[in-house]
């Protein structure tokens, strides 16, 4: 996760959140995501929320995602010194947490691009079990619209948040915020929605398409990926943004958005985007009225030979209909056109001299499209080290806390590696029992039970906590490498 800059968290993304009509998806006999009539937390009479009932509903949903760095070289004096001042030791710190919601039941959960950005391995934590986490391998991400699609693997049914429409918010209406902002975990927040489309603004400095939701409930680092709810419970947003420099100012991506994306986050693992080839601008009301049109958008450039120029758009022409869909700002077109996928054969409707026309249109590739993420296979568990996760061995040593062993590898797929365990950390004690061989750790630490290590790293002693590498734990870390 990038620190707060300007507007605090980094956000690049295609957004709107006009209505449309969703058809929710089904994967392997399963909706991708959940959608209902009737409202998880019913409306009390009056005007104000249950923001107690909404939060007992919601946050069973909600987790914590720390986003582990890539391994820093420590293999300098003047590194080693830094660490061993900072860290205890050579251990490279974390990114640090963020939020997200589970979508689905089997664990499939929605969170920012931002998160997962350039992360080695991630571990999310469960609301009800706050002392334990489990590694999540990423399915789908997508920069253009700072949307990521991760998966964890617990062994049972999770409880997952309904999806509402982004389509009827409007300035005034209730949400609430959940997330970990500043590592809080399961913070909640009120407020209400400030302000919607809101593309004045430009976050991260990349280019991208913006339309967020804006509002006063509180939201801060760490809320990033957590749901924006309406006062049903449902999610209408994911919290993706914050103004550093103001207070009561946070921006979330509106819901619809993310239903258009994560079908193909699910099936591919990233967003193929189209191209039309035009430069386009809103229409003033009197542009409407020199045009003769009640709403759309005028063409003021055709690329030579892009899909445009071959269907025979000109400059002047009104776009007022892109597939079917009613197209009334042009930031609306350029997500249509982006997000309908390359080789689609749109239908676009055009006034041209006061005449309606239709053309067909075969979209193409969009020039200087970032790449694509590609799946990778979730790193598998090492069997040699298996079930801690790491080995120890070599001479008994006499470090500045006691004596101790040290370890000699650490499974960069383990549970032991994310608690924060590292080759050459000297082993005092493992269960409060002294250990002086490979054989005594192995005994002390048998079964399923959290596994207390006490350590020295460098000057530092520190208590390191984590569960051994059940089969259940094998067979979740082995999931990875494509869609379930």
């Amino acid at each position: 996760m990038r620190q707060p800059l300007v507007l605090g968290l980094v956000l690049a993304g295609t957004l709107w959140s006009v209505a449309r009509a969703h058809t929710v998806p089904v994967r392997d006999g399963e909706p991708l995501w959940i959608e209902s009539t009737t409202p998880p937390v019913p409306t009390p009479p009056g005007d104000t929320p249950d923001f107690a009932a909404l939060a007992r509903c919601a946050r069973a949903a909600v987790v914590s995602i720390t986003a582990i760095s890539k391994d820093i070289d420590t293999d300098t004096p003047s590194a080693r010194q830094f660490f061993e001042r900072f860290y205890g030791g050579a251990q490279p710190p974390t990114k640090g947490m963020a939020s997200g919601f589970i979508i689905r039941s089997d664990g499939y959960i929605l969170t920012n691009e931002h998160v997962v950005e350039d992360s080695q391995s991630l571990a999310v934590t469960l609301d009800h079990d706050p002392d334990d986490s489990y590694p999540a391998h990423v399915v789908g991400r997508d920069d253009l619209s700072d949307l990521a699609l991760i998966k964890i693997d617990v062994g049972h049914p999770l409880p997952a948040l309904v999806l509402g429409d982004s389509g009827k918010l409007s300035v005034g209406d209730w949400v609430a915020a959940i997330g970990n902002p500043f590592g809080l975990a399961q913070s909640l927040t009120v407020g209400v929605v400030s302000f919607i489309g809101r593309r004045d603004i430009n976050p991260s400095g990349r280019p991208g398409y913006y339309n967020f939701i804006q509002t006063d409930a509180s939201i801060n680092p760490g809320n990033s990926g957590g749901p924006l709810l309406d006062r049903t419970g449902r999610v209408i947003g994911i919290n993706a943004a914050v103004n550093a420099s103001g207070q009561g100012i946070g921006f979330a991506i509106p819901i619809n958005m993310a239903k258009d994306v994560l079908p193909a986050l699910y099936q591919t693992g990233t967003i193929h985007r189209s191209f039309l080839g035009v430069s386009i601008q809103d229409l003033s009301p009197e542009l409407a009225e020199s045009f003769s049109v009640a709403r759309g958008v005028v063409v003021t450039e055709v690329m030579p030979h892009a899909p445009a120029a071959r269907a025979g758009l000109e400059v002047g022409d009104v776009i007022t209909r892109f597939d079917g869909q009613p197209v009334a700002h042009a930031y609306r077109l350029r997500w249509l056109a982006s997000s309908a996928g390359v080789g689609t054969v749109a239908q676009i409707v055009f006034v041209r001299g006061g005449q309606t026309h239709a053309v067909q249109v075969a979209l193409a590739p969009l020039p200087g499209a970032p790449p694509g993420f590609h799946r990778r296979p979730a790193p598998k568990l090492r069997k040699d080290l298996a079930p801690l996760g790491f080995s120890v061995g070599g001479p008994i040593v006499t470090g500045p806390n006691g004596k101790g062993i040290r370890v000699t590898a650490v499974d960069p797929a383990s549970r032991a590696y994310d608690a924060g365990l590292r080759q050459g950390d000297l082993v005092l004690h493992a269960e409060g029992h002294p250990i002086r061989s490979a054989k005594e750790l192995a005994a002390l630490t048998r079964g399923d039970g959290v596994v207390r290590l006490f350590i020295q790293r460098g000057l530092k002693p520190m208590y390191i906590g984590f569960r051994p590498e059940t089969r259940h734990a094998v067979r979740a870390r082995r999931s990875g490498g494509s869609a379930d």
